[in-house]
């Protein structure tokens, strides 16, 4: 064939080849811009639901440092303590309760509304709201163990908490634990609950935190998002773990109608929707979906949680409409259909024009591109011709010339100058930019024609030191190379990115410096995990000084690392001080007692590798010689694979609970000898009449033994009779004299093995009597074989007759059918002693009931009554290890049940 032809042809085909490779990289290129888009919004939908975890994250995180702060621990141990101490504390919580839901105002509802407590909660929701400009949080309050109320910035639903779901909930976990979004009434706002448990000193559950996060504080993690975006069309849902909408934010459906950024559609179920059952099985994707008839791009992830937070289970998709995501996609794909179009008709024409004049120059040109490529290198051509396949002729013969030098090696350093990842720039000597590799167009944005020839720092932040300032580039041309150098280079986008620079002069044979050439290494990741190891010290510092306790720590050797505020008040010693001393020369202890040396706690956890308690009755003795009881722990820190690397020591000073303690017995002591005392005072009367009878007994005998003494008339058997009856008579007032001493002695022994048994007939030989006096029938029904129990035979005594003196008041007005029964029987369980004391007096109203166990609370008369019977009877019982509970009904009588558990069985 023909070269004209051929040439039409080699014109024509290539172009219908060209249009074809047109027509399908239009269709691969819009493929490429979708996918990077839907890329683009998958990581995007990524990064929203993992900020919102983070958000929900560092709340919690928030509360948990508050909490420790102001030792709510402890606030909530008090609560607990006092809750301990109320005899039927279910039934105390209950009346509340009931009050707290009717909006009653009593006193103790406004006492946990009203107290110290609730208003530090509110001052530290009144903080967020004028930082943030919002309610962060809605609603905050603590509760005790009991799970009540004992500190609110509002008044909540209920007074008892622990019978809610989300609190059985709650206190599973360890730390904290956050709910679904759902209508909070007390605040009157959509929100999700966050719940931080809170422990004491011993580890032991004290009660929990509870903040209401107002759902706002999640939309404005979208309303940023949505704010920075380039589509008007977005639009945000959130759904739960169910498909459920917990949040729907500018859907176009609700445009018209002017609703915007609303939760109108709160709690509908889309899961039929297919990106959103994929999202709430966790998994994550971009595609085309159809609703209501309009086709959407739509990207969907599911949460993954953040840090301890394990997420709850959100999935996050974000809808744009097609037309307005994908408008560049079109118009690019239009621009590229008419240029190739239009390149097809001119290439065309053109190829009729030039296919005569170019003919013979490309035949010979074939002919020596054939030599050539056969290897004969020496091969030239002869085209006279001015045009550019002329200068093509002239190009062909020098190339043919250089590639004989230069094609082995050339194109071995092209590829590797090509396939470096780093960037490489070769600059100057005047600091121009000679030649770039890929790696710098990919990684700063720019395209060649930008940077070739232009001044480094074009693409350098200027820094003090720069190195590429006129004296800086002699200096280092002089040196001869840089070797890691932190800058920072300029993306054409202004982005600033650090990275390590190295390099080295180039020169010629004569030794003149020819250039530059310098290596730039991104060192982003490192920038950004430095920066967060340093905000991770900072915040562990700060949590750690703000702990109300002493804190040490220690290395594996036991040298001091860190003492935190508190322990360097307690020990004498400053940080700068102790840091890097063994721990023996800063924590002195003794025993309380023998004065003697404590072992080292730390050196105990080194060797036992666990948590070491060293117990009661330990001194502190400070740089200064300050003494200090203290109580405290050390445990072991354990490295990712359970190497110890060293211990933490906790303790803290207990000089005022130790004084408390002190002041609590010695009130006790006194209460129990002032019960005595009234006590005492109340037998008096049947005391006098048990020792009348053998007196008058006495008495007579006497007055007839001188009557037959004077007559002369003694009958010896009469006489022996009636003495053996006087002395036993006489013992009978000995015995009586006897105790009532015994009685009205101080005993603090509280481990003596006791009959109940023999307590009670000690009890009734000082009031037996009177309660004969009042005409009250007395019946007992001791069980044969009881048990001992530890205790105070003394203290436990004064229960019982506190017990008789209550029944026998009830009697006043009563003139006969009285009686006191009292049953002395062993559990089931054979663990406890059990007593009942049951009268048939006049009761005790409901309303009573709850409240005759408290300190000086009293229905009698004035003058007539302390008010403490009750409340030492409950306090000697206690000590006892036992319990008491009362039972009573209006005119049909009282019935009070102690268990004392069996010795041995504390």
């Amino acid at each position: 064939m023909e070269i004209r032809k051929k040439l039409g042809l080699s014109f024509g085909v290539p172009v219908f080849l060209i249009l074809a490779i047109g027509i399908l990289f239009t269709i691969i290129t819009q493929s490429s811009l979708q996918n990077e888009i839907g890329e683009s919004a998958l990581r995007l939908t990524r990064k929203t639901i993992t900020e919102i975890d983070k958000g929900i994250f560092y709340r919690v995180e928030g509360i948990q440092v508050y909490s420790a702060s102001v030792s709510l621990a402890k606030v909530a141990d008090i609560s607990n303590n006092d809750f301990d101490k109320i005899f039927d504390v279910n039934r105390y919580i209950n009346i509340i309760d009931n009050d707290w839901k009717e909006k009653e105002e009593t006193p103790l509802i406004r006492k946990y509304l009203d107290n110290e407590l609730s208003s530090a909660l509110s001052k530290y929701l009144e903080f967020y709201k004028q930082k943030d400009s919002y309610a962060v949080i809605a609603e905050m309050y603590v509760t005790n163990k009991y799970g009540v109320v004992i500190g609110s910035t509002g008044r909540t639903s209920d007074f008892l908490q622990a019978d809610e779901e989300w609190y059985q909930n709650a206190v599973k976990e360890k730390d904290f634990w956050v709910g679904d979004v759902e209508y909070d009434e007390s605040s009157d706002t959509l929100s999700v609950d966050i719940v931080v448990n809170l422990f004491n000193d011993d580890g032991d559950f004290a009660g929990i935190v509870k903040g209401v996060l107002n759902v706002e504080d999640i939309r404005n993690t979208i309303y940023q998002i949505q704010s920075e975006s380039q589509y008007k069309s977005m639009a945000i849902n959130i759904v739960n773990k169910n498909g459920l909408l917990i949040f729907n934010a500018v859907n176009p459906l609700l445009k018209e109608r002017g609703k915007d950024v609303i939760l109108d559609e709160f709690g509908e179920d889309i899961s039929c929707r297919e990106n959103v059952g994929r999202a709430i099985k966790g998994e994550h994707g971009f595609g085309i979906v159809t609703e209501g008839g309009r086709e959407l791009f739509s990207s969907f992830a599911h949460s993954k949680g953040f840090r301890s937070f394990k997420g709850l289970g959100w999935s996050l998709i974000i809808d744009y409409e097609t037309n307005d995501i994908f408008s560049h996609v079109f118009k690019f794909r239009n621009i590229i259909a008419t240029v190739f179009v239009i390149s097809f008709i001119a290439a065309i024409f053109l190829s009729i024009i030039n296919t005569q004049s170019i003919s013979t120059p490309i035949i010979e040109l074939k002919n020596a591109s054939i030599k050539i490529g056969s290897g004969k290198l020496d091969t030239r051509i002869d085209i006279t011709t001015q045009d550019e396949i002329g200068q093509l002729g002239v190009s062909f013969n020098k190339m043919a010339e250089n590639l004989k030098k230069t094609t082995v090696s050339k194109n071995y350093v092209d590829n590797i100058f090509r396939s470096m990842t780093d960037t490489l720039i070769v600059i100057n000597p005047d600091t121009t930019i000679k030649t770039v590799n890929q790696a710098v167009f990919n990684f700063l944005g720019y395209k060649e024609e930008k940077l070739i020839g232009k001044l480094i720092g074009k693409i350098l932040v200027k820094e003090k030191n720069d190195l590429f300032i006129e004296s800086g580039i002699e200096d280092l041309i002089k040196k001869g190379f840089i070797k890691d150098v932190e800058m920072k280079l300029l993306t054409k986008d202004c982005r600033k990115i650090p990275v390590l620079f190295s390099g080295s002069v180039m020169c010629d044979n004569a030794g003149k410096a020819q250039g530059i050439v310098c290596v730039a290494k991104d060192i982003s990741d490192r920038k950004k995990l430095e920066e967060f190891l340093a905000s991770e010290k900072e915040y562990l510092n700060v949590t750690l000084q703000s702990i109300g306790d002493g804190v040490i720590t220690t290395d594996s050797n036991g040298n001091v690392v860190i003492l935190n505020k508190v322990a360097q008040e307690l020990s004498g010693w400053a940080q700068d001080e102790a840091s890097g001393k063994p721990l023996t020369e800063i924590f002195h202890i003794i025993d309380e007692k023998s004065r003697l040396i404590k072992e080292n706690p730390v050196e105990k956890v080194l060797k036992d590798r666990a948590t070491v308690l060293l117990g009661n009755s330990i001194v502190l003795i400070a740089k200064d010689g300050t003494e200090r009881p203290i109580a405290d722990s050390a445990a072991p820190i354990f490295d990712n694979e359970s190497n110890i690397i060293g211990v933490v020591l906790v303790f803290r000073d207990i000089s005022e609970r130790n004084q408390f303690e002190k002041e609590k017995q010695d009130i006790q002591v006194k209460m129990l000898a002032t019960s005595k005392l009234s006590s005492l005072g109340e037998v008096a009367t049947g005391v006098a009449h048990e020792i009348n009878q053998p007196l008058t007994y006495i008495s007579s005998f006497i007055q007839g033994l001188i009557l037959d003494l004077k007559a002369e008339t003694i009958d010896i058997d009469h006489l022996k009779e009636g003495s053996e009856v006087s002395l036993k008579q006489i013992n009978r007032i000995n015995n009586i004299i006897q105790h009532l001493r015994t009685f009205g002695r101080r005993e603090d022994v509280l481990n003596k093995q006791i009959s109940i048994k023999t307590v009670l007939d000690n009890t009734l030989l000082l009031m037996g009597e009177r309660i004969r006096l009042k005409n009250i029938e007395l019946f007992e029904n001791i069980e044969t074989g009881l048990p001992m129990v530890s205790g105070n035979s003394n203290q436990l005594e004064q229960v019982f007759i506190n017990l008789f003196q209550n029944s026998i008041d009830v009697f006043e007005n009563k003139s006969k059918d009285s009686r006191i029964c009292v049953d002395v029987f062993l559990s089931e369980n054979k663990e406890s002693v059990i007593i009942k004391v049951k009268d048939n007096g006049k009761g005790i109203g409901s309303g009573t009931l709850a409240k005759i166990f408290d300190p000086f609370f009293t229905t009698k008369e004035v003058g007539k009554g302390t008010g403490l019977g009750l409340s030492i009877i409950y306090g000697i019982v206690r000590e006892h290890n036992g319990t008491i509970s009362c039972e009573s009904e209006i005119n049909k009588g009282t019935t009070f049940t102690i268990m004392l558990p069996v010795s041995g069985r504390n």
